[in-house]
């Protein structure tokens, strides 16, 4: 639905995830199918899951419901809430050091995969209108993209790497 981001490939590329329904769901839910699976697999407590990333593992499967950031284990079994934020977030990442960051109205956010209250990573400046959405780690989790969206002119939208050690940003495109 509208620009949201709703597949996600495991990192060895086993299996994807992805947000299904039909015209005749009111609430989709969050699928999961193994490369060499015809047939997709629901995740339990997924309904209107969106922008689902894998763990580095792929042993879990992080999603965004509502004002919620939960996980559901890919081998089946209850989702857990990770934490709730306010607003509606706007994309995730999942790094390696087993940190989830995410976008959301008032900036991007870090939490613990095991669960807690999010740190901010980044702060609007007050003299624009804007959001710091769509976050993705770089190989190594040293740097972050992310895109500055303002208001709703997309054409004005630009990206910026973030360095998370430092916080140093830097324009790309």
């Amino acid at each position: 639905q509208g620009n949201d981001r709703d597949l996600a490939i495991a990192p060895d590329g086993s299996f994807i995830v992805y947000r299904s329904g039909n015209s005749s769901q009111v609430q989709p839910s969050l699928s999961l199918r193994g490369a060499n699976e015809l047939e997709p697999r629901p995740l339990p407590g997924t309904i209107n899951g969106r922008f689902p990333v894998i763990s580095p593992d792929g042993r879990w499967v992080a999603f965004q419901a509502g004002t919620e950031i939960r996980k559901v284990p890919t081998a089946g079994g209850p989702a857990m809430v990770i934490t709730r934020i306010q607003g509606t977030p706007r994309g995730m990442t999942w790094g390696d050091d087993d940190y989830i960051i995410f976008g959301t109205p008032n900036g991007l956010r870090r939490v613990s995969a095991g669960g807690g209250e999010p740190t901010p990573l980044t702060t609007l400046d007050p003299n624009k209108v804007e959001q710091h959405v769509l976050p993705h780690l770089l190989p190594g989790g040293k740097w972050l993209v992310f895109t500055v969206y303002p208001g709703s002119d997309y054409l004005s939208a630009h990206l910026e790497a973030l360095e998370i050690e430092t916080g140093q940003r830097k324009q790309l495109l």
